[in-house]
Formats: C-alpha cells, sequence, structure tokens
C-alpha cells in the first residue's frame, strides 16, 4: 500500500511512469497545459496530464496527431463525482477535439495519509464505490 499524496504529485507519478514506459515512441507529456483562459484572468483552465501522439493514418501512408486528456482527481475529492462530465468531458475534451480521456482517481487508505500529505477528509465508500469500473461518456 501506498502513502498518500495530493493530486499534483500523483499525477507527477503518472507523468514519469508514462515518460519511462512509452520513451521509445513517438508520444509527448506534458503537465499542467493551459487549455483555455478568459481575457484577463491571471491563469486558465489546465489539464492535469496532456498527451500528444502520432498515429497511423487510415490510408497507412501517413500519421495523424491525436490528444489524450488525464484528469486527475485524489478520493477525497468533492467535485469526484461532477469533473469527469463538468471538467474532463465538458471542457478539456471538447476543447482540444481529444478522441479520449482518462479519469484517474487516487484512491488511498486514510490509515496512510498525514495532514501533510493531504486534507483529513474521507473518501467514499458504499455500493457506488465497490471496486474500479469504466465510464463511458459521449461527447
Amino acid at each position: 500500500m501506498f502513502a498518500r499524496v495530493d493530486e499534483n504529485t500523483l499525477s507527477d507519478h503518472i507523468k514519469l511512469f508514462l515518460k519511462r514506459e512509452l520513451s521509445d515512441s513517438a508520444i509527448v507529456l506534458n503537465r499542467e497545459v493551459e487549455v483555455g483562459r478568459v481575457a484577463g484572468a491571471p491563469v486558465g483552465n489546465r489539464t492535469d496530464i496532456k498527451i500528444d501522439a502520432d498515429r497511423r493514418g487510415d490510408n497507412s501512408d501517413g500519421y495523424d496527431a491525436t490528444v489524450t486528456v488525464i484528469e486527475t482527481k485524489g478520493c477525497w475529492n468533492p467535485d469526484l463525482l461532477t469533473a469527469i462530465e463538468d471538467r474532463l468531458r465538458n471542457d478539456y475534451v471538447k476543447r482540444l477535439g481529444a478522441p479520449l480521456g482518462i479519469y484517474l482517481i487516487g484512491w488511498f487508505d486514510k490509515e496512510k495519509g498525514t495532514k501533510e500529505t493531504i486534507e483529513e477528509v474521507a473518501c467514499p465508500s458504499g455500493p457506488d464505490f465497490a471496486g474500479p469500473r469504466a465510464v463511458g461518456i459521449k461527447v
């Protein structure tokens, strides 16, 4: 079991893991990419992890660029149940024209956390959170 970490640290670990595993491929991984900003605002919405890759086109003669976005949430996040649609689908995936978005939830034992690493908020439990599952959302 791993100790709890905040969402930014979790995203950093995931990016480093993907970079290590995909080092021989034509994939670019970026953290905290600004994808939209309202004029006058200091900072716009930023993806947790943005993946740019080239894939072989349908005619096999060329390559098409594709984008995937990873939205990371800790199980304690108050937006856990809504961010998959509000943030990932309705903002990042649509704005970037990404054919795929990944909603990654860091689920940690409360006993492994400390006040220095994470807020003291319990993760949801019960039948709605019985285990990992895939959720399909139409874009």
